[in-house]
């Protein structure tokens, strides 16, 4: 093995000294006794908080707001927030504390995306007493431990328990988006009214299902029986848009009128009626309202894709070729 030149040793401690000041630069500093256990935002309690706002770097935004005792949607018509969610969130943001520290330099901010202009998500955090907390939320090293700011401070923390999950944008991040769910197997009869007609769907005694005005000789395709069903039986919230009908829904002219009649095990009849209106703006979604529920809501565009688009002829299965047919069509 060759010896490394004197030049070459010097190169290689100077570069050992460089790793081990980035280290001691970035490494967790754990609190002093002054700290320990000292509130990432002083005066939170989970009575005070009663709002807060999370934003993205693309503009999107969710905002939550404690009323009585829950946390709601305000910008659709306080649709609640799944319970466990709620208060969940709201606990790990009070258990926030300032234990470790990061960093207090104004060039790592960016590299650890809590910079005022780049950023993973931010946090406006609104109290009781009318104040409000921004909190710059960044990249997490590793599992459940993320990089936060204070707005208008220096210092990075390294806090536990709070994740780039945890603070979502998407609605369906915090709400129940079961909007229906019924076994499909109680489904007796479904009609789906659209542009290609009307389509009349009904169970039998047998179980079997019955088409209305099939042409004779066609034969009624199972799995599409079954798709339809599970579509109307199931119905999962993209995100709540509000109580209130507005133009652009589409639904004062239905692209589709779906009654799905059902009986329970003990017996007990029931129904309910789906309105599909207008396509999103976006292209990939459609505007819902279903009996049972006074909000309007927006579906992914393949839940009502077979309500809006089937009729009779979707529902035939394809003939089966005859014997002779395949020897003549050699």
């Amino acid at each position: 093995m060759k010896k490394l030149s004197r030049q070459n040793l010097i190169l290689l401690a100077a570069l050992v000294l460089q790793i081990a000041l980035i280290a001691v630069a970035f490494w967790p500093r754990q609190a002093t006794s002054a700290n320990a256990g000292k509130p990432l935002i002083a005066g939170l309690t989970a009575d005070q908080l009663v709002g807060v706002t999370v934003r993205d770097m693309d503009g999107n935004e969710i905002h939550i707001a404690k009323k009585g005792d829950q946390w709601v949607l305000p910008a659709a018509d306080d649709f609640v927030v799944t319970p466990a969610k709620g208060s969940e969130f709201a606990n790990k943001l009070v258990a926030l504390n300032a234990n470790r520290l990061v960093t207090q330099t104004e060039t790592s901010l960016k590299r650890l995306k809590v910079a005022d202009d780049d950023y993973l998500r931010t946090l406006e955090i609104e109290l009781a007493d009318g104040t409000k907390r921004l909190l710059y939320v960044g990249t997490s090293p590793s599992w459940s431990v993320t990089h936060v700011r204070i707005a208008g401070e220096k210092e990075v923390y390294l806090v536990s328990g709070l994740t780039i999950s945890d603070v979502d944008t998407a609605a369906s991040s915090w709400i129940d988006t079961k909007l229906l769910a019924v076994e499909a197997d109680n489904v007796t009869a479904v009609t789906v009214e659209n542009a290609n007609g009307k389509l009349e769907l009904t169970r039998g005694e047998d179980g079997k299902w019955l088409l209305k005005g099939m042409a004779a000789g066609e034969i009624l395709d199972d799995s599409k029986v079954a798709t339809l069903v599970n579509r109307v039986a199931s119905i999962y919230i993209q995100r709540p848009l509000g109580t209130q009908p507005k133009p652009e829904y589409g639904l004062d002219k239905p692209s589709a009128t779906v009654t799905v009649q059902t009986k329970d095990k003990d017996g007990k009849a029931g129904s309910y009626t789906l309105q599909v209106g207008a396509k999103g703006a976006d292209g990939t979604s459609y505007t819902l309202l279903a009996s049972q529920s006074p909000y309007y809501v927006q579906v992914a565009d393949y839940a009502a894709a077979e309500m809006v688009t089937w009729g009779l002829k979707d529902m035939y299965a394809a003939p089966t070729p005859t014997p002779e047919a395949t020897v003549q069509g050699r």
